[in-house]
């Protein structure tokens, strides 16, 4: 048996703190969109933004006509003033009929404000919080949610905007969010006028996840972010948090991934405290164990230092508790920079932590001691940004004769053209059903970013992409002029159900950069291969992208993927979910669902940094390794999800040649368990020697 360890570096020297500002990770501005692209909710539903107007009843309006149908509205500048809680619902007096897929999106961070006027009453009970805005799910199993929780709720999405949730409403929730697959926030300020109010966002009904959440800023309530319920995991990425009053962020049983986040705060509470539940009778269920990878973060105490820990993992009776991978945290202000189990963490007074495990390292099979683990950590950079707010060069397909309101027609042609026209954006605005495409479309030339507006993609009865043996792509990125590409806001399915064999939705053809964000890919795709690359591919940033057919990485390229979702509803049997020949792979948020390997590296780097691992059903073959390793470097932090032993990982990593592979079995005395699944807080092979 390998012996438990805790592998931490105490650093002394404000040199380790990591570069982090108090503001986003890149100016959010000011966001325009033509006419066509988007719903103003000031021209279509008379909502004013005059600060003084009630704009309740316009705003629930706009939303229970859209919700359900992947439209976008839009908030102009200025402050829309609620008095009873928003919710992603069709009928209001009801509570009922809630729904998804709906897309709010402000003009501006800081000038586009939704906010609860003050002093209302609804709001005044803590005990019986409401919330200013609400998602929801659409039906689950053909049943309307009671709540608005559920595992359908995809594509709910919030970007460039505030929300306000005024003064003396100490039992308002800012955001009761639920959103799966492809869901979160992007650039958002959440706000309590007087510091007062229970969370700034909630996470507790089903389908809190997979999601991700970016530049937040949130500033008062008792919890930032309050997190409840082990599935399906969350992805945040440069978060402020400032002044909560009982924590910054409380998971309870989830699994986090968080990166770039910094806590100012004057009051004594714990940043992060990972919490476990107290509410279940048997131990063995999964959702008492939560897994929280936190890396370059910076937590400060203003005013009297504290005499708490900043981060505090709880354990239970049984002497098991939450696990964390911790690195690069700067700590000032508080006695302790870690309390793990009920007792402080080794070391844990200093002022900065470079690398901490709060359980054992497993390491490889090709003799690294999983008590002395080699870490290794892969460069990280940031993804590119990209909004033209000239509107001259934008141009819409529709222009060109193609239409998502013809179920029956061919958009290939017109959509070409528009790819051709010379305009640096080119957008499909929603419409009542898909654009239809039976051929490859090529995108080069002045070509800078193709924004969907989470329009639909289907393929087309007679196509080029029917033929298993010739792969074909759908949209094929070849060289152009700009250095970087953007592809976003599309879902790509074959709803059709037409032969799409060899289809590949995604090529890349070019040295260039290409950034894909917010993309689905639906449940009736059956192509070979939802991305590929080519010799000589730029390299690749993924955000919020969840699909459902294989990844084939064919050449060495460097991969940055935040929040990635990759299913294996359409992956054959004895078959990867991901393939990568040599290159680079970082990976912050990974969840899966079926039961097939999820990665298999050929000599290259990989680093998982907070994985859910869901087989769903069972493993028929009991040696189905999780990762498979043929001389490659793999540094994994994840959580196998199971609710019976034959849905989880009996091995987690195949490591060595093709010829002569050697699995690791999972050692239960190593690895916390999580109902029949486990907890993984650090797995490293480095390849054969």
């Amino acid at each position: 048996m390998t012996t438990s360890y805790i592998y931490i570096l105490i650093g002394l020297l404000l040199s380790l703190q990591p570069e982090i500002s108090a503001g986003q990770a890149y100016p959010s501005g000011e966001k325009h969109f033509p006419a066509t692209a988007v719903i103003n909710v000031r021209e279509k539903y008379g909502a004013k933004g005059d600060g003084s107007t009630d704009d309740t009843q316009a705003i629930q309006q706009a939303i229970s006509e859209n919700i359900g149908k992947d439209r976008t509205l839009y908030f102009p500048k200025g402050t829309y003033l609620v008095t009873q809680p928003i919710k992603w619902v069709h009928i209001v007096e009801q509570d009922s009929l809630w729904r998804a897929r709906l897309t709010i999106q402000g003009q501006s961070q800081k000038e586009t404000i939704i906010r609860l006027k003050d002093h209302l009453p609804e709001f005044s009970n803590p005990e019986t919080p409401k919330a200013c805005l609400a998602t929801g799910s659409n039906k689950v199993n053909n049943k309307e949610s009671k709540n608005g929780g559920g595992i359908n709720a995809f594509n709910n999405l919030i970007y460039d905007l505030t929300i306000h949730t005024g003064n003396g409403n100490p039992g308002a929730v800012a955001l009761d969010f639920v959103g799966t697959n492809l869901a979160g926030l992007r650039n958002v300020t959440i706000v309590s006028g007087d510091g007062e109010g229970v969370a700034g966002i909630l996470l507790k009904r089903q389908g809190a996840g997979p999601c991700l959440f970016k530049n937040v800023t949130i500033r008062g309530f008792d919890y930032g972010i309050d997190v409840y319920g082990s599935e399906y995991s969350q992805t945040y990425e440069y978060i402020t948090l400032k002044d909560q009053k009982k924590a910054s962020i409380r998971n309870t049983s989830n699994v986090l991934s968080l990166r770039k986040i910094r806590s100012e705060n004057k009051n004594a509470v714990p940043v992060i405290l990972n919490a476990r539940r107290k509410d279940l009778k048997s131990a063995k269920r999964p959702d008492n164990y939560g897994l929280i990878t936190l890396l370059d973060a910076e937590f400060v105490k203003n005013g009297e230092p504290a005499t708490i820990s900043a981060i505090v993992n709880e354990s239970d009776t049984n002497t098991q508790a939450g696990n964390l991978y911790i690195r690069n945290v700067a700590v000032k202000g508080y006695q302790r920079t870690m309390e793990n189990q009920g007792s402080v963490a080794k070391g844990a007074k200093g002022s900065a932590i470079k690398e901490f495990v709060s359980t054992s390292v497993n390491g490889s099979a090709s003799g690294n001691r999983a008590d002395k683990p080699e870490t290794f950590s892969l460069s990280i950079k940031e993804t590119p940004q990209f909004h033209q707010n000239d509107l001259t060069q934008w141009a819409s397909v529709t222009d060109f004769g193609a239409s998502a309101d013809d179920p029956n027609g061919d958009d290939t042609q017109a959509i070409q053209e528009a790819l051709n026209s010379g305009k640096e954006v080119i957008f499909f605005p929603k419409g009542k059903f898909r654009y239809v495409i039976s051929k490859t479309l090529v995108i080069k030339g002045n070509v800078r970013q193709l924004i969907g507006m989470q329009s639909g993609i289907d393929i087309g009865g007679k196509n080029d992409f029917s033929d298993s043996t010739q792969i074909a792509p759908v949209f094929r990125f070849e060289q152009g002029k700009h250095d970087t590409i953007y592809f976003e806001r599309f879902n790509l399915s074959d709803e059709r159900k037409s032969p799409f064999w060899g289809g590949v939705f995604i090529e890349h053809a070019s040295s260039q950069v290409l950034v894909v964000k917010e993309i689905d890919n639906d449940v009736y795709a059956r192509g070979k291969y939802f991305y590929q690359n080519t010799k000589g591919a730029g390299d690749l940033f993924l955000e919020n992208v969840a699909t459902i057919m294989p990844w084939n990485f064919a050449y060495a390229q460097h991969v940055w993927a935040r929040q990635l979702n990759p299913e294996a509803h359409f992956v054959p049997l004895g078959k990867p979910i991901i393939t990568q020949k040599g290159g680079s792979l970082w990976i912050l948020g990974l969840k899966t669902e079926g039961p097939r390997t999820v990665l298999e590296s050929d000599q290259g780097s990989v680093e998982v940094l907070g994985g859910f691992l869901y087989p769903v059903k069972n493993i028929q073959n009991r040696d189905l390794p999780a990762f498979i390793s043929n001389k490659a470097k793999l540094k994994l932090t994840y959580v196998v999800n199971a609710y019976n032993p034959a849905a989880s990982y009996t091995s987690m990593v195949s490591n060595g040649n093709k010829s002569s592979r050697r699995s690791i079995s999972i050692d239960k005395k190593q690895f916390s368990n999580r109902g029949a699944g486990t907890a993984v807080p650090l797995y490293i092979t480095t390849g054969e020697k």
